[in-house]
Parts: C-alpha cells; sequence; structure tokens
C-alpha cells in the first residue's frame, strides 16, 4: 500500500484537520450513533488498526492531524474473505483489535455451499437490474437456473451479481438461458 493510499484510508475513516482551520469530515464522526460497516477488515491501512482500537477502548476518536477527542458511539460491523486468526498468527493483523471486534462472530458459507440461494438471488438481481434499466424483467430459463446451481463461484455472490447485471445489458429478447451465463462467465475470465 503507498503512502497516498494510507493517507487515503485515514482520512475516510477519521477525517482530517489542518492548522488553518481546515476540517474534513471522516466516516467515523459521520456514522455516529449508526453501524459503520468495513469490508476486507485486514486490508486496512496501517495507521487505521491503533485508531480503531483506540475508539473501540474509549469510545473516542482524533481526526488525522488534529488533538481533540469526538466521542463516538456506534456499531462496527466487519467482513473478511480470509482466516483472521492466520493473520494474527503471522503479525499482519492485531491481536488487541480482533479480541475488541470480535464480540459476535457471523460465518457465512460460500454461495456454492448454499445452492437453494442461488434461484433467490438470481430473481433478485434480475429485478434490480430490471427496475434500474426501466425495463420488464427477463425470464431465467429453468437450464439457465440448473447451470447456476451447479456453477462453484469463486467470487460469491459478487460474481453473481455482476453476472446477472452483464446478462441483462446484453440481453437479446426475454429470455436468459444457461447459453447466455456461460459466455458471460467465459467473457469475465
Amino acid at each position: 500500500m503507498s503512502n497516498s493510499d494510507v493517507l487515503t484510508a485515514g482520512l475516510m475513516l477519521f477525517g482530517m484537520e489542518e492548522p488553518n482551520e481546515f476540517v474534513r469530515i471522516g466516516h467515523l464522526e459521520r456514522i455516529n450513533h449508526g453501524t459503520l460497516i468495513l469490508g476486507s477488515i485486514t486490508e486496512l491501512s496501517p495507521v487505521a488498526p491503533q485508531r480503531l482500537n483506540t475508539r473501540l477502548q474509549h469510545g473516542f476518536f482524533s481526526r488525522l492531524g488534529g488533538v481533540a477527542l469526538i466521542p463516538c458511539d456506534m456499531r462496527i460491523v466487519t467482513l473478511n474473505h480470509g482466516r483472521l486468526q492466520a493473520h494474527i498468527r503471522q503479525n499482519r493483523f492485531r491481536r488487541d483489535l480482533y479480541d475488541r471486534l470480535s464480540t459476535t462472530i457471523i460465518t457465512a458459507k460460500p454461495l456454492r455451499a448454499r445452492s437453494g440461494d442461488i434461484p433467490l438471488l438470481a430473481d433478485y438481481f434480475i429485478q434490480q437490474q430490471a427496475e434500474r434499466d426501466q425495463k420488464p424483467a427477463p425470464e431465467l430459463t429453468s437450464e439457465g437456473f440448473d447451470f447456476m446451481q451447479t456453477y462453484p463461484w469463486p467470487s460469491n455472490v459478487r460474481q453473481m451479481h455482476g453476472l446477472m447485471e452483464r446478462a441483462l445489458l446484453s440481453l437479446d429478447g426475454d429470455r436468459i438461458t444457461a447459453d447466455a451465463i456461460k459466455a458471460h462467465l467465459q467473457e469475465a475470465a
């Protein structure tokens, strides 16, 4: 991660203060009394874990470049695609931050292990994209459903979402077929 990436990530989360009274509000301040969702928690910038740990321990934080302590009351939901314990053992993630964040752990099975969810998700993504495009929702053929339920979905739900979006954007007719799904998967590979 470059120095500019570190600064940008810290700025977005904590905000910034400069001596000339310039203040930029960060996500923690904006979301006070709400819920902050941090995706890919293991990819936080190096400055973020210590500051986040202070916020969790004491209930306040300071903006980058600032000295004022800003109270902050919120729920934090973190997401991780890998094994967090392995990151801790390799000293790539702070143990104390893990201890503070892990009050409730929910482990979600990958999409390939939840094939019963595939028709519901596919239909939801099709309806969502059709509404966005202001067009009638096309039919996903039974062969399309069957193929989707046997596909391993290595990139999980995001992959399916992108696939349904691409299928609708390039749709010729009013049906999404198994062949169309296979073609879109090959294009994305």
